[in-house]
């Protein structure tokens, strides 16, 4: 079988990480966002055309790099709730965030080690819900 996809999707235009992490916040301070899709023909390929200096690795955004900072907003505002109750109540601590399209092949160790300390947050974050909610009931 032939897939025309890649010879008609031209080249990959990835966006300013920046810009994502931008609107990520945006979408938090406008509040009750459940779910956030970062969606691209091939995910694993973020940042590979966003390279800032050819001396420096680390300038190079990649999707471990984006997805880390976006979990950092979270983490944050779900501080900040927590501090001040009036102005970040809307913001939800367990926004999702769903991967499309993503390929076995490009899951990196540095992915996986991303994932699971955004999976121990979480699992931190309702074990501390759940043991405060049924203490005070």
């Amino acid at each position: 079988s032939f897939c025309i996809i890649p010879t008609i999707k031209g080249r990959l235009q990835s966006k300013p990480l920046p810009q994502i992490v931008e609107e990520f916040q945006g979408m938090l301070d406008v509040g009750q966002v459940q779910e956030v899709v970062l969606v691209a023909q091939d995910l694993g390929d973020y940042g590979k055309d966003l390279r800032v200096d050819d001396d420096d690795d680390e300038s190079q955004p990649d999707l471990t790099q984006l997805l880390r900072q976006l979990l950092q907003v979270r983490a944050k505002r779900t501080r900040q709730r927590g501090k001040h109750r009036q102005p970040y109540q809307h913001v939800d601590d367990k926004v999702w965030l769903r991967l499309l399209y993503l390929y076995p092949d490009e899951i990196t160790p540095s992915l996986m080690n991303v994932l699971e300390e955004f999976t121990a947050n979480d699992n931190r974050t309702t074990t501390t819900e759940d043991s405060s909610s049924s203490s005070s009931s």
